[in-house]
């Protein structure tokens, strides 16, 4: 006695009808599966038929609309941001640069926010409640991420403000450096060692920027206590009006390094104080090479440099 479909036959079946009895059920099987594959092809051919010319639609007119749209603004904002308003071209490219970089966040999420939203919409799901949830999970976000919005709208605010735009050389908390992006979030920096540091905007409270409209030199410089000012006085005024005369960092300088005043007495000497102005960029590289040419002009003319010491503690 054998089983076949789980029920109990008497007859005695010969090894032949039991591969025929196989091969009929493998048949059956694989029927099956094909029916399920042409089934599911032809379920899947018709959404795509129905569906995908829509999605396709939808991408590129999401793709469309953020290139026009980016475009218009960039366009709109050459137009209005007046030239007059700026001390130079540079000035008024940074500002530009760093506008256009938030408001293209900006539409970066709108336009594609509402083309995901659409995109759902053709699989059938139904995108009212979603809207919905997005707007009351939107509220309970508001109360539970102050800090975000703090830190976008303190952002809106420094754009808003021209405090400082990117390419300009900032002091924001202690920490120095080029300002790389101001995101909807974030400001990030890149000091002189190449370091590069993202600050929150909510957290900032001073920014120093350096490098808007001209750069200033203000230098307290020690000299021995036997110096002669008048030569001190002398070497300085010579050393800035070569600068000024020179044809690669005259370029720079807008107001000439000039002796400005005895400062104050120390153990170690005598302070001075330099001043003068440079471009908006270029302060770190004037002053530079205005220490080099100070100290080959008080060499050779023999004026005093104070020998100061560092003790270490042990």
């Amino acid at each position: 006695l054998i089983f076949v479909k789980g029920q109990r036959c008497s007859k005695s079946l010969t090894f032949i009808d039991l591969l025929r009895y196989n091969h009929y059920m493998v048949e059956e099987m694989f029927t099956q599966i094909s029916n399920y594959y042409d089934l599911a092809y032809l379920n899947t051919k018709n959404w795509v038929h129905i569906h995908g010319p829509d999605i396709i639609i939808i991408l590129i007119v999401s793709w469309l609309t953020h290139l026009f749209a980016s475009k218009f603004v960039s366009s709109l904002l050459h137009h209005t941001v007046r030239a007059d308003l700026y001390p130079s071209r540079v000035d008024r490219e940074r500002r530009l640069k760093t506008i256009e970089g938030l408001v293209g966040v900006v539409l970066r999420i709108v336009v594609y926010g509402v083309a995901f939203v659409l995109i759902i919409g053709e699989f059938g799901i139904n995108t009212g409640p979603l809207i919905a949830s997005a707007g009351v999970l939107g509220i309970a976000l508001g109360f539970g991420a102050q800090s975000l919005i703090k830190d976008f709208t303190s952002g809106i605010f420094i754009i808003i403000d021209n405090q400082y735009r990117v390419g300009d050389f900032v002091t924001i908390d202690k920490v120095s450096g080029t300002v790389e992006a101001v995101t909807i979030r974030t400001t990030i920096l890149r000091d002189l060692d190449g370091s590069r540091h993202h600050i929150a905007n909510g957290s900032i409270l001073v920014a120093t920027n350096q490098t808007v409209d001209f750069g200033g030199i203000s230098e307290d410089i020690l000299i021995g206590k036997t110096s002669n000012i008048d030569k001190v006085r002398d070497a300085v005024n010579k050393v800035g009006q070569e600068m000024l005369q020179d044809k690669v960092i005259g370029p720079k300088i807008k107001e000439a390094p000039y002796f400005d005043r005895v400062l104050k007495f120390d153990k170690n000497g005598i302070f001075i104080r330099v001043l003068g102005t440079t471009g908006a960029n270029d302060q770190i590289e004037v002053v530079g090479n205005l220490y080099e040419r100070l100290l080959t002009e008080f060499r050779h003319l023999k004026i005093e440099l104070p020998d100061t010491k560092i003790s270490v503690a042990k």
